[in-house]
């Protein structure tokens, strides 16, 4: 007598350049809804970099632009480790790593009001959650 177990159906997972557009719409789109939150509880996105042209405003194009560029950066590092390494995730999670705290630190040492600074964190670190989670997601896979 023999016994079959029954076949599951697996749903086939997204391909990779689907999640990797994901995670580049939902970094900028949460960026701008991050930001228009902050904007409306009065932070003023006042920057001084202390380079002698005094404080700079962030406005929504600047948050879209690097919301965008940011992510389509990593997207291209870990296409090229892809490519090129065989072991991209790992170099690519470092780098990533690195990348975001010096964004960290960069605001440290600018001058901005609480509410700016603050605001300017949470950016950062929803598109850093949002690289990590997606972009690692199926690499190494071909789609």
């Amino acid at each position: 007598m023999t016994t079959q177990t029954p076949s599951r159906s697996i749903a086939p997972a997204a391909p990779t350049w689907r999640l990797r557009i994901a995670a580049v719409l939902a970094a900028v789109i949460g960026a701008v809804v991050i930001y228009a939150i902050a904007k409306a509880a009065g932070a003023d996105f006042l920057v001084d970099q202390h380079n002698g042209k005094g404080a700079q405003a962030i406005g929504i194009g600047a948050v879209i632009g690097m919301a965008l560029i940011i992510p389509l950066l990593g997207w291209g590092l870990m296409a090229l480790l892809e490519k090129f390494n065989r072991n991209p995730v790992k170099i690519w999670t470092i780098v990533a790593g690195v990348v975001t705290v010096l964004s960290y630190l960069l605001l440290l040492v600018v001058g901005a009001a609480a509410g700016t600074k603050l605001s300017l964190f949470l950016l950062h670190t929803f598109v850093a959650a949002v690289l990590f989670t997606l972009l690692r997601r199926g690499a190494g896979k071909t789609a």
